[in-house]
């Protein structure tokens, strides 16, 4: 079944990275926000779609344009005490960002 927004399962209180924050990327956060994920991160190169994901739930902003993978990585496992991201979803829609 194709959905426009992901079903990634997650629960209560995880911590949710959305990796680009276009209209796909702003819904699932969202949806995420809504159903009680715990640590939203979106990243994105825009600093206007950082700036709206912020006032639609996000609680940290990352921008791909000035970090590099290391500093992305580092800022999520610091956020989460070590253990990472329970979720990530890929909405960005270009191959180089599957490593994140």
């Amino acid at each position: 079944q194709f959905s426009a927004v992901p079903n990634e399962p997650f629960l209560f209180d995880d911590t949710v990275v959305v990796l680009g924050v276009g209209p796909l990327g702003m819904c699932f956060l969202m949806k995420a926000r809504i159903l009680g994920a715990g640590t939203i991160v979106a990243i994105d190169l825009s600093p206007y779609r950082l700036a709206m994901a912020a006032r639609l739930g996000a609680d940290h902003t990352l921008d791909a344009g000035t970090t590099t993978l290391a500093d992305r990585l580092a800022f999520v496992r610091e956020a989460t005490r070590g253990r990472g991201a329970d979720v990530v979803v890929e909405c960005a829609g270009v191959p180089q960002v599957i490593p994140e």
